[in-house]
C-alpha cells in the first residue's frame, strides 16, 4: 500500500512565524501543502516542557494527515532559535481501514519502519511511501470498567463542547491508542487529536492532551471556554 507524506518546517520571519512545505510526495499540490501548513506547529507552540507532539486531523482533500513534528536544527536566518519540523503521512479512508480506523496502530508501524523521525534529508520531492497493507493488533482493553468510563465521559464531553482538553496523561498516545479501540470502527476518524502543543486557535483539534495544568494553561483554557477533563495517569509505557 503506497501513501503519501510531506515535510513541514517552520520558519521565523523578521514580521511573523509561519510553515512551509520543504518536501512533499507529488500529488500533494500547493493547496494541500496550506492546508497542511496550518495545522502544523510553528516554532513557539510546543507546549512547555514537550520535545515532540503527534498529531491527526482531517484534510481539505477528504483524507487523513498523520503528523509527528520534532525540534529540528537551528534557522538559517537572521532571528536564529530552532525550527519545528513536522513529518507527515496522508492516507485516505480505506487505507487507515485496514488499520481498523486506528491512528496509532498506524503510528507504531510508521516509526517500526523509521518514519516520522527526524531526517536530514533536504530532498523537496518525496517518493510514495510503501507500508503494509493492514495491521490489526489493537491494544487489548477487555473488561477494563475504568477506561470504558474515561471514554463515554470524553465522548459526552465531545458531544457538548466540541473542543476538549484531557489533563493527567503522561503518554498519551498510549491511551490515545487504546481510548479509539473502545470506540466502534465508524467513530475512530471523527476526533482530531495532538499531543504535546499549545492550544491555538487556528487549530480546532477536537482532543489536546497535557500532562498537568499549569497556572498559565488554566487561564488559557478558561479565556478560551475549554472544556477539561483531568484523568488518572496510567503506570503504561509510552510509544
Amino acid at each position: 500500500m503506497q501513501i503519501e507524506q510531506a515535510v513541514v518546517s517552520s520558519v521565523d520571519s523578521r514580521t511573523d512565524q509561519k510553515n512551509e512545505v520543504v518536501s512533499r510526495s507529488p500529488n500533494i499540490d500547493d493547496k494541500l501543502g496550506r492546508n497542511l501548513c496550518d495545522w502544523s506547529p510553528s516554532r513557539l507552540d510546543l507546549a512547555f516542557g514537550q520535545t515532540e507532539s503527534l498529531s491527526f486531523f482531517p484534510t481539505d482533500n477528504g483524507k487523513f494527515a498523520i503528523s509527528r513534528s520534532v525540534i529540528g536544527g537551528l534557522q538559517s536566518s537572521r532571528c536564529g532559535g530552532r525550527r519545528i519540523v513536522s513529518y507527515i503521512v496522508l492516507v485516505d479512508p480505506t487505507q487507515l481501514s485496514r488499520y481498523r480506523n486506528n491512528a496509532v496502530l498506524l503510528t507504531r508501524v510508521l516509526l517500526s519502519m523509521g518514519k516520522l523521525l527526524l531526517q536530514t534529508n533536504g530532498n523537496p520531492k518525496l517518493p510514495l511511501l510503501d507500508i503494509p497493507d493492514r495491521n490489526l493488533l489493537e491494544p487489548s482493553v477487555t473488561n477494563c470498567p475504568e477506561l470504558a468510563i474515561e471514554t463515554e465521559k470524553i465522548v459526552r464531553a465531545i458531544e457538548i463542547h466540541r473542543q476538549v482538553v484531557i489533563i493527567g496523561k503522561p503518554n498519551p498516545v498510549t491511551f490515545l491508542g487504546e481510548f479509539l479501540a473502545e470506540l466502534p470502527l465508524k467513530d475512530r476518524t471523527r476526533y482530531s487529536f495532538t499531543t504535546g502543543l499549545n492550544v491555538v486557535e487556528e487549530r480546532p483539534f477536537t482532543l489536546q492532551f497535557f500532562p498537568e495544568a499549569t497556572s498559565v494553561l488554566e487561564k488559557q483554557f478558561a479565556t478560551l471556554q475549554l472544556r477539561t477533563i483531568n484523568v488518572k495517569p496510567a503506570n503504561v509505557n509510552s510509544y
